[in-house]
């Protein structure tokens, strides 16, 4: 039975920090909430930033043990994600114009 690969438990054991979804972190005197990972790295909402960003994460982070909410999706951001959930052979732009979909898009 293989198991899936998760990157964030190779982030926790190879690094030795306490990386999951939702763990509040400081990049300098900016708080953050850890919303995944990109291969080694932890990617990270600020406050404040619109998008989550790529840290190392030994690199200037300060890890605590609150947990906090993910940060509000925006729309495009939630279309986006019910996009990647359908199951359409379709362009994302054709996704979009297209009303068959507009429930999915609403419920997500």
């Amino acid at each position: 039975m293989s198991r899936e690969y998760d990157p964030l438990e190779y982030i926790r054991n190879y690094y030795r920090v306490t990386a999951v979804v939702g763990r509040v972190v400081y990049a300098g005197a900016r708080r953050g909430v850890v919303t995944g990972a990109s291969g080694p790295h932890v990617k990270i909402h600020l406050d404040g930033d619109r998008h989550p960003g790529v840290y190392h994460p030994t690199d200037g982070l300060t890890w605590t043990e609150e947990i906090a909410p993910l940060p509000k999706l925006t729309r495009s951001q939630r279309n986006y994600d019910a996009y990647l959930h359908s199951e359409t052979t379709e362009t994302f732009i054709e996704f979009l114009r297209n009303p068959y979909w507009n429930d999915l898009r609403a419920r997500t």
